[in-house]
């Protein structure tokens, strides 16, 4: 599968593979189950800002995994373990 973007402007983040979204919700959707004190606005922003550092990343396959754990990892230091 090729993935054509067009080249952002400055400060504008690349678009995201449309097949990234949904997964994206449910990785955050897991997390706020996990962690249910944080609102589920911001463990989407979270997910959102970990997915973005492979934004450019050739092998998309893993990002999901890395991002669920990246995000466990921060809302466990700063909440504490939930579930």
């Amino acid at each position: 599968m090729t993935l054509e973007l067009e080249q952002p402007g400055p400060g504008i983040a690349p678009a995201r593979p449309a097949d990234e979204l949904p997964v994206m919700a449910a990785v955050a959707l897991e997390l706020h189950g996990k962690f249910p004190s944080v609102p589920l606005e911001q463990v989407s922003i979270l997910v959102e800002c970990l997915w973005s550092h492979y934004d450019g990343a050739p092998v998309r396959d893993f990002v999901a995994l890395l991002v669920r754990k990246q995000a466990w990892e921060e809302l466990s230091d700063h909440v504490g373990p939930q579930a």
